[in-house]
């Protein structure tokens, strides 16, 4: 295992004095040539520390793309600001017209905010002087501002949040002798709580591989809270020494529960399959907490077979003891499917679920493909079966194949 490096000596000693007392930071120097920043903190459960290094080149990016997302939200929000301000001014002239002269200074204030927010400016407001129907306006007119600046700035944390939930998410698949793998994950919101991952266990034990599917209960950004925290302990425990001893996966996702039981609320909680490919045997291993079983397809046969399953979803019992399972790949083009929910119960405008039948049948019939086009020819089939519908829960697969 290497040292972490830098060009930046200082800073990097900087990073391991904090480490070292036990602080969270976040600085900026180089890692392999490139300018990046390093964000890390203690986790308690476990007894170590988590350190991100992100370019920053992306994180820039991120930003760039965050300031057009608020562009386009504020002049929309602000266009529909000014046509309502529009409305209000053009019936408080019609009333002023008939009114007396001390009207039309209130008036006179609430048309220079009105075209100072349709020139951006959220901070602008109108002096609230009576308890009129003008001072009534004014007041709604101040309060409308705030809501205007509280939406712009969730859209900006939603629109961060999805960016960075992306970029965990794998964006190559991996290269491993004697498999051909590909994984693809779909979002029903902004961000959600689907999870696949490649891990490299070169650290553990060379030329292994971990696949790891995951989904989270419920949507959104505390879906998407729990399964990053997911996918920091596996990736941390799973690396470990001894991580891959026969019967270790077992104790690999009960400590992966245990750290995250603590920290979950009633009712949420996490499924998860996590396998180990061994090339030089096609042994499979896996444990499953929770989650759906994999499927392997064999192409001599024709036949598909659920593999065993067992365990309850992170989260519930801090005190579940997992088990491992082992077990053999076919031949050469022998499939296995790994897939979330979302895929087989996506529906049809007449409420018609996809079905894990459906699924193998496209499998089946693009079975002689790469596992990139199987992949797509799985998430082709759903979004046809939707009719344009939107997708109502995320949908992760992960196609792993035996070749020659």
């Amino acid at each position: 295992m290497d040292w972490l490096r830098s060009e930046d000596a200082e800073s990097l000693a900087q990073v391991v004095d904090d480490v070292g007392a036990g602080r969270a930071g976040v600085r900026r120097l180089a890692h392999r040539g490139r300018d990046s920043l390093w964000a890390y903190a203690p986790i308690d459960e476990v007894g170590t520390d988590l350190l991100i290094i992100v370019p920053f080149s992306g994180i820039a990016r991120a930003a760039g793309e965050a300031d057009v997302l608020i562009g386009e939200e504020t002049a929309q929000q602000l266009a529909i600001a000014g046509g309502v301000s529009a409305i209000m001014i053009a019936v408080v002239i019609v009333v002023a017209v008939f009114s007396a002269r001390s009207v039309t200074e209130p008036v006179r204030a609430v048309a220079g905010a009105a075209r100072r927010l349709a020139g951006g400016d959220l901070t602008a407001r109108v002096p609230v002087s009576g308890r009129d129907e003008l001072g009534e306006l004014a007041d709604t007119f101040n309060t409308m501002i705030p809501q205007l600046a509280d939406r712009v700035r969730v859209r900006e944390a939603l629109a961060l949040a999805m960016e960075v939930q992306q970029n965990l998410l794998p964006q190559d698949a991996p290269s491993l002798p004697g498999f051909d793998i590909a994984g693809h994950s779909e979002y029903c919101e902004d961000t959600g709580g689907d999870y696949f991952d490649f891990i490299d266990l070169s650290p553990v034990a060379n030329g292994h591989l971990g696949i790891a599917v995951g989904d989270v209960s419920g949507h959104g950004v505390a879906s998407a809270l729990l399964m990053t925290t997911a996918r920091a302990l596996l990736r941390g425990r799973a690396t470990r020494p001894g991580a891959l001893a026969r019967s270790a996966l077992g104790p690999v996702m009960a400590d992966v529960n245990r750290a995250l039981a603590g920290d979950v609320h009633r009712g949420r909680f996490m499924t998860l399959l996590y396998v180990v490919l061994e090339p030089s045997s096609l042994t499979v291993r896996w444990v499953d907490a929770g989650h759906a079983p994999a499927m392997e397809f064999d192409p001599g046969t024709g036949t598909v077979r659920d593999l065993a399953t067992g365990g309850i979803p992170l989260g519930v019992d801090s005190d579940w003891r997992y088990e491992e399972v082992v077990g053999t790949l076919g031949g050469p083009g022998t499939i296995l499917v790994i897939a979330t929910d979302g895929v087989w119960e996506s529906r049809n405008p007449a409420g018609a679920m996809f079905g894990r039948d459906a699924l193998m049948d496209v499998v089946r019939a693009h079975a002689g493909e790469p596992a990139q086009a199987i992949c797509d020819a799985v998430m082709a089939a759903c979004a046809e079966h939707r009719a344009g519908r939107p997708a109502s829960d995320d949908t992760t697969l992960v196609i792993v194949k035996a070749t020659d």
